[in-house]
């Protein structure tokens, strides 16, 4: 959106610019803003974020139980459970409360 924003505003009394121009010019000053040592990354060199995740955020057994961080916050429902995420240090439910308190929003 800000792209698009930026290139109406470049746009105001011109006769008919080109996005792709804009877009291209755009790109061109912003790699020179890298540093000469840094070259663009492909995105397939990049890590992904399943990776990621799994890196850091993993169940571990835990002496104490407590209540599940994901599905105990409703009052009709209390689940205890073993399980802490090693990262974020919350008890949470293996399975899909570990990955919903992971991918929300």
């Amino acid at each position: 959106m800000c792209i698009i924003n930026a290139f109406k505003l470049l746009s105001i009394g011109q006769r008919r610019p080109k996005q792709l121009d804009f877009r291209e010019q755009l790109m061109r000053e912003l790699l020179k803003q890298l540093p000469d040592n840094q070259m663009p990354r492909k995105e397939g060199a990049q890590h992904s974020s399943a990776n990621a995740l799994a890196k850091d955020h993993y169940s571990i057994l835990s002496s104490e139980e407590r209540d599940c961080k994901q599905c105990s916050h409703r009052p009709d429902h209390r689940q205890q459970t073993n399980y802490v995420c090693n990262a974020c240090a919350v008890h949470l439910c293996l399975g899909d409360c570990f990955h919903r308190y992971h991918t929300r929003v």
